[in-house]
């Protein structure tokens, strides 16, 4: 306001276009600047919502657990036990929605074991027989719906020694092939009829690539866990920042099986090498450093049968390797490579990974894993446990602090109003002002 606003007459019952309120001596029906200011304190202090609320103890008594690692290692396979095991089940209505990708996987299996084939000069021979040519045109033209032509044309393809042949010999080759083609191709007469159910054992044998984040809530022994599944290509991994935080325990899976391999989205980078550069990221990361990590190398019965036919210095990360191992040391050497790139252990031979060799489709053995996590994370909680609530007190306390310098603050914004606007009727006039006009006011309101 200015000295000229001050010798502004107005008078005290005008109506103004924004109401017809005659206790606003003329002043816009809007509000008022100290009622502004009020909204725009309430709007700016207004309290965020959090993910984890401390003050919700439901969530604070909820372990979180994250499934990591690159893709086709079998993430999404334990995550489907936890499911079977400690969550809500698979009901038969769910695993209905996993029939078209058996179906599918059986398609892409044979599909990728003719081409094979064809390539090769001493099965594309053997192949070269009318009623076979007529089986792999079918087969070739093939989509994701097993009908009874197509049933018939694998099952007579599979038969044949040139495709069991190139089916044996798949180790050594990094063709891609899913590791379940033959548990799928022997009871094919089952899986394409038309009332079939996939079974819990199908379910977990299975294979669909994941995308985006998935979630599922478990109770391990009275252990309530929220367990995460996150796509492992690469163009999904971007998505993994928004999971890290507050988790309690991470779990990096590595395929044993991927030594010899490379990835689906990139043909000149071996997959175990992969990993390695992963698992370093992951365990260095600055918001793991007080999380346990358990690192499963997983796929260890398929690694036993390839071990005695693919040396472990074709991986480029063993191509120093010039030792003949046995799978035991194998092993050992594979779970040494991994620790290795812990800046922790290699500094002062301490870590905190637990290492564990598993076959993902075993459920017994995967079960007590899960167990044993949820026992030692329990454990924790235990031994830390005053310090835990110790620290939630104190968050607790600040927040109410907060709370309090939050309305002192408002307190103090309202007595600056106060003391720096003095209004008459509906004029308002600047502090500077004031000792020239306090002498003809009678009375001031604010």
């Amino acid at each position: 306001p200015t000295q000229k606003d001050a010798n502004i007459k107005v008078p005290p019952f005008s109506v103004s276009k924004a109401g017809s309120d005659p206790n606003m001596h003329g002043r816009s029906a809007a509000k008022t600047g100290h009622q502004r200011k009020q909204s725009w304190w309430k709007v700016f202090t207004r309290r965020k919502k959090t993910p984890r609320d401390i003050n919700s103890s439901e969530e604070l008594d909820v372990a979180k657990m994250i499934l990591l690692g690159a893709g086709e290692s079998g993430k999404k396979t334990l995550f489907k036990q936890a499911q079977i095991n400690f969550g809500e089940g698979l009901n038969t209505s769910r695993r209905r929605g996993y029939r078209s990708i058996i179906h599918s996987n059986i398609i892409s299996s044979m599909q990728t074991l003719v081409e094979r084939a064809v390539m090769c000069e001493e099965f594309s021979v053997a192949l070269n027989d009318n009623d076979l040519r007529e089986h792999i045109d079918v087969i070739k033209e093939g989509d994701d719906t097993l009908d009874p032509d197509l049933t018939t044309a694998i099952q007579v393809l599979w038969r044949t020694s040139a495709i069991q042949k190139v089916y044996a010999d798949h180790y050594q080759d990094t063709m891609r092939l899913i590791q379940n083609a033959q548990y799928f191709f022997e009871k094919l007469d089952i899986l394409a009829q038309l009332d079939y159910v996939p079974t819990l054992e199908d379910v977990l044998r299975s294979r669909s690539c994941c995308t985006g984040i998935c979630k599922t809530r478990c109770d391990i022994n009275g252990t309530s866990c929220d367990l995460f599944l996150t796509g492992g290509h690469r163009c999904e991994r971007k998505k993994w920042s928004h999971i890290f935080k507050d988790t309690t325990c991470v779990i990096f899976v590595s395929s044993l099986n991927g030594y010899n391999q490379v990835l689906f989205e990139d043909s000149k980078q071996n997959r175990m090498l992969e990993d390695l550069t992963l698992f370093e990221e992951i365990v260095n990361d600055h918001r793991f450093k007080d999380t346990p990590i358990l690192l499963l190398l997983n796929m260890k019965d398929i690694f036993a049968e390839k071990i005695e036919k693919v040396p472990l210095r074709v991986c480029p990360a063993f191509a120093g390797d010039s030792e003949e191992r046995d799978y035991r040391s194998s092993l050992n050497l594979i779970r040494k490579k991994f620790l290795n790139q812990d800046k922790e252990y290699r500094q002062w031979g301490k870590t905190r990974i637990k290492t564990r060799f598993t076959n993902s489709l075993d459920c017994n053995e995967i079960s007590t894993i899960y167990k044993e996590l949820a026992a030692a994370l329990t454990k924790k909680c235990n031994r830390n446990g005053g310090q835990d609530i110790q620290k939630m007190l104190q968050m607790k306390q600040a927040a109410e602090t907060n709370n309090m310098a939050r309305a002192e603050m408002e307190d103090e914004e309202e007595k600056i109003i106060r003391q720096n606007v003095w209004i008459k009727g509906s004029i308002r006039i600047a502090p500077l002002q004031r000792q020239k006009c306090i002498r003809n006011i009678d009375i001031c309101t604010v």
